[in-house]
């Protein structure tokens, strides 16, 4: 499954990314990359807070394999 990804680059020079159909996982960076690897970190996040609350509603779509489709 791909998941779309917007990367924005703002007028501070700071990326982000965001998923436009996943609330609140983002990733903010000084690079792409950093950015990039931020967005993982909040994806770990979220499939942490599934297995601890055992509440897969908000993120299931973390479920099952996916990639992101960088836009």
């Amino acid at each position: 499954m791909k998941i779309k990804a917007i990367i924005e680059k703002g007028t501070d020079g700071l990326y982000s990314i965001y998923l436009p159909d996943v609330f609140g996982i983002y990733g903010t960076g000084k690079t792409e990359a950093e950015a990039k690897e931020a967005l993982f970190e909040a994806v770990d996040s979220a499939k942490e807070y599934m297995e601890e609350t055992e509440d897969f509603s908000t993120y299931n779509v973390f479920k099952s394999d996916f990639e992101f489709d960088y836009c």
